[in-house]
């Protein structure tokens, strides 16, 4: 029931051709085509690995800088050793948390685009 509105299924892909039945869209393009092409956002075909990257990287710097910070660089900033604890373990929280995301994308849009592989020789009439 709750995919009845995917992009390839049968209910939507009837559905589409019910609307363009007078028109020459579909001597053009497949109904598949069109849907995939109105489903789709560019995060389901493209992973933006560099900016999770780039966000790993400012949250361990910021890490790094937790650590190596000395008792009295922790005083002139007024972080007591808890708060610098509790910000170590945030961000080491936040690291993992982007890390599993990128990995659910990357298999979200691997799935995607075999899909879509799979359905390319339908794309056209």
């Amino acid at each position: 029931e709750g995919d009845e509105w995917f992009m390839g299924s049968k209910k939507l892909l009837e559905t589409l051709e019910s609307i363009h039945t007078r028109d020459q869209t579909w001597g053009l393009i497949s109904t598949k085509l069109y849907a995939c092409f109105w489903s789709l956002s560019l995060y389901d075909i493209s992973v933006p690995r560099k900016q999770y990257d780039v966000e790993v990287g400012h949250i361990e710097s910021k890490v790094s800088t937790l650590k190596s910070m000395s008792s009295t660089e922790m005083a002139q900033a007024r972080i007591s050793e808890n708060s610098r604890k509790a910000q170590i373990s945030s961000c080491a929280s936040l690291i993992k948390g982007l890390k599993a995301d990128v990995h659910v994308q990357h298999d979200h849009q691997k799935s995607v685009v075999g899909t879509f592989t799979s359905w390319r020789d339908e794309f056209f009439p």
